[in-house]
């Protein structure tokens, strides 16, 4: 063993961990500000309260890109190591980078109608 980590499935599925946690994080946030009338005033073209998703999904997709290259240099590493476990690692790695980009994409899709969409919509009376 190199003395790096083994790959639990916890590890392989943090991405997608991150993007529901992301995901729980923005609806819950968007569902409290337009019931709490949270402050909406425009900064930059954006209100403040898109501002604040724009810096909770952030940190998302960094951990989530950390956790791609991390699979990607666990991917890279010589078919021919010494211990009987470097396919199985490998594979596990490959996965990882695939739920990653997965997450990352998913990430910036629940992202993107703040920058095209007003946090709430007046209710019609």
């Amino acid at each position: 063993m190199t003395g790096r980590h083994p790959y639990t499935l916890t590890r392989v599925t943090a991405p997608m961990a991150v993007w529901a946690l992301h995901l729980v994080t923005v609806y819950s946030l968007e569902g409290l500000a337009c019931a709490r009338g949270w402050p909406l005033e425009r900064i930059a073209g954006m209100s403040q309260f898109n501002w604040l998703l724009v810096l909770v999904s952030l940190p998302a997709l960094g951990v989530t890109a950390w956790l791609l290259a991390l699979g990607w240099r666990d991917a890279r590493t010589r078919s021919g190591a010494p211990h009987q476990g470097a396919p199985r690692r490998r594979l596990l790695a490959w996965t990882m980078m695939a739920l990653a980009a997965v997450a990352i994409v998913a990430i910036v899709f629940a992202t993107l109608p703040v920058f095209m969409l007003p946090p709430c919509t007046p209710e019609a009376h």
